[in-house]
């Protein structure tokens, strides 16, 4: 009987350990964070190039392209952020917007 309990439980825990971890993603292969918590967007800097901003729990990055501001591309690059985020274990941000054809795109 105890065995039972016990196998039951360990498959209790297995299930919820799975969907926390689906629920879960790695930042730039370091910080791992709810995927809920993660929030991008676009903006415009004063000098018209295109800013990316991250934002998690209490952290926040900026990358900063080498793209002057387009809204189409920061409206497609935005959608394919979201389909991303929904199905991704992991993703690192400058290769994302590599990918959607932005250039020189740096941290500061």
């Amino acid at each position: 009987m105890a065995l039972m309990k016990l196998a039951g439980l360990s498959l209790i825990f297995s299930i919820f350990a799975s969907s926390v971890a689906a629920d879960m993603i790695v930042i730039n292969g370091r910080y791992m964070v709810a995927k809920n918590d993660v929030r991008g967007y676009f903006y415009r800097d004063s000098d018209s190039l295109t800013v990316f901003d991250i934002r998690w729990s209490d952290w926040s990055t900026q990358y900063r392209c080498q793209d002057e501001y387009d809204r189409d591309s920061v409206t497609a690059a935005s959608l394919n952020f979201v389909v991303q985020m929904k199905d991704a274990q992991f993703l690192d941000f400058g290769e994302f917007l590599e990918g959607e054809g932005f250039t020189d795109c740096r941290k500061f």
